[in-house]
């Protein structure tokens, strides 16, 4: 027995030492280097799915020799990973591809890493599916044993919530693309800065100072023509859009789950925080400093030459750059979203969750952690074509969506990157830039800067000091956003009773703010909402939180 054991125990030290491990397959020995990039020689096969490979990019593969079987990015994964991905799936558009999805499930035939789309509710739908069918494997083994520390440390910024609709029975089923959700939605005050010149006034810091700015827009002609034709601030509120950063400014969080003090979910709409909002939002445009057609194309009061504000995403301004291209006075400035409620220092908005589509690895693969190899291996390349052209060229401009996969830098990376950009527009140099996205964006710039091409004085307003980007990576953090916690398929009873329940809120929240209603009418909505079935709904979600945590 003692030597059996010393003979099992020589074993178990002499592969703990080795270098590579190995494995057969086919009778072929494979040889596996350890680690998240470990290499398997000789290579081994794995098959993917590609969504789509649309004409612009068959024609830039074309060009440079290469093919949709064979791409930039499955030679260099093979040269670096050993890894031979075959692409099965040759459709020419996303409806084929889910038809081909949803015929492969039927007859329990996937590749061995299988792209679900992009969307939380298809992603679940065919997760589901997926998983009911015993085709695919949980992977929290995979991430655990093999996703490398940026892998890693990507998943623990994004959020637990990333796994949540490709999550069941308490296994995880997929792996998410992480993205920067907070960068998404709306996050930035735009703000024309001609009309804060002409009027002496300073940038707007808290809801007093908002309120002063919107009224000296909307009665003291910044514009100069005489004529009193502007107003403070665009905004919309539809069934389907809604001013996320005012509300949230306001501490108001609209058709949102948040978490309680107590750890249970409740609705945004109906809490008190909305009533208060509402009242001050009802107020401004009883004043008049709110564009009147709150049911029109959100932009358009900005876009007309008559309102001065509107909150947006990083890039809005360029929705109404027909404005400034051709009028020299018109300036904008971007602007840090501000806490509007007393005592509350900083601003939390709602962002999107930090997952765009998700990725799968089927029962039958021989070797699963390569799914997670790809993802370390996506992850590498990134930061690497930061420094190295030629790999930028060569990866992520016209094949960029070629990737098996993909996913994000961290946030951090992102904000260093950019100190870089900031410095070369500031010298005029660059010689600074080594990333050719970042020498677009220079270009860019001084076709404005240099040459006072006004084509481009949105691109300005983005990418040098000061701009929308500047202050998104330097002056948010993590804290400064929120998420909606359900995350996930709709419930039995939002099925039958959301577009009532939204159509009873949009309705409400309307009339209270063009001063159709008073805002006692909000106490009324709570009582309905909560009968016409959010009770229930509220339960039903409650439920499937308690299971996600555990």
């Amino acid at each position: 027995m003692k030597k059996t054991f010393s003979v099992i125990l020589a074993a178990i030290m002499l592969l703990s030492a080795a270098f590579a491990l190995s494995s057969c397959a086919g009778g072929e020995k494979i040889t596996v280097e350890p680690g998240p990039f470990g290499k398997y020689t000789p290579s081994v096969k794995i098959s993917y799915s590609l969504p789509f490979v649309g004409g612009f990019e068959s024609s830039a593969l074309d060009k440079i020799g290469y093919s949709v079987e064979f791409t930039p990015w499955t030679e260099k994964i093979e040269q670096d990973l050993g890894i031979r991905l075959v692409n099965e799936w040759a459709v020419t558009d996303n409806s084929a591809y889910m038809q081909k999805l949803t015929s492969s499930i039927a007859i329990s035939d996937i590749p061995d890493v299988l792209n679900l789309l992009s969307g939380e509710d298809i992603a679940y739908s065919y997760a589901k599916s997926l998983y009911e069918n015993d085709l695919v494997r949980e992977i929290s083994d995979l991430i655990e044993n093999y996703a490398s520390d940026e892998l890693k440390e990507s998943i623990e910024v994004a959020g637990e919530e990333i796994f949540y609709p490709v999550t069941f029975a308490g296994g995880k089923y997929a792996m998410p693309q992480i993205t920067d959700g907070t960068a998404s939605y709306d996050n930035i005050w735009w703000l024309r800065k001609d009309w804060l010149d002409n009027l002496n006034l300073d940038v707007p810091t808290d809801w007093d100072s908002f309120a002063a700015v919107l009224t000296a827009f909307s009665n003291q002609d910044p514009d100069g023509n005489g004529a009193k034709d502007t107003y403070g601030l665009s905004m919309a509120v539809t069934s389907e859009h809604y001013d996320r950063v005012l509300f949230n400014s306001l501490g108001a969080y609209p058709y949102m789950w948040l978490e309680d003090e107590n750890g249970d979910l409740v609705y945004g709409s109906i809490q008190p925080e909305m009533k208060s909002a509402l009242e001050k939002i009802a107020s401004l445009y009883a004043s008049g400093v709110i564009y009147p057609d709150l049911t029109a194309t959100r932009y358009l009061g900005i876009s007309q030459n008559q309102s001065g504000m509107i909150s947006g995403t990083l890039n809005f301004v360029k929705a109404f750059d027909s404005l400034y291209r051709g009028n020299t006075s018109v300036e904008f400035v971007p602007v840090k979203a501000f806490s509007m409620v007393n005592g509350v220092d900083e601003a939390v908005l709602q962002g999107a969750h930090n997952a765009y589509r998700y990725w799968t690895v089927s029962k039958d693969c021989e070797y699963p952690e390569t799914m997670v190899k790809l993802f370390n291996h996506y992850i590498a390349t990134a930061k690497a074509a930061d420094s190295d052209n030629e790999l930028y060229n060569s990866l992520f401009t016209d094949i960029g969506g070629l990737a098996p996969v993909i996913t994000s830098h961290l946030k951090a990376d992102a904000e260093n990157a950019y100190e870089v950009l900031y410095d070369a527009i500031e010298s005029q140099d660059d010689s600074l830039l080594e990333k050719a996205s970042h020498k677009n964006m220079y270009n860019s710039v001084m076709k404005y800067l240099a040459d006072g091409d006004r084509a481009y004085y949105g691109d300005y307003l983005l990418y040098a000091r000061d701009g929308s980007y500047d202050i998104f990576f330097s002056d948010y953090s993590y804290e400064n956003f929120t998420v909606n916690k359900y995350n996930y398929s709709k419930t039995a009873t939002m099925v039958e009773r959301e577009l009532d329940l939204n159509s009873l809120q949009y309705s409400t929240f309307y009339r209270i703010i063009t001063g159709e209603a008073t805002i006692d009418e909000f106490d009324i909505f709570v009582t309905e909402w909560k009968n016409q079935g959010g009770d229930t709904i509220t339960a039903e979600v409650n439920a499937w939180y308690d299971s996600m945590k555990g």
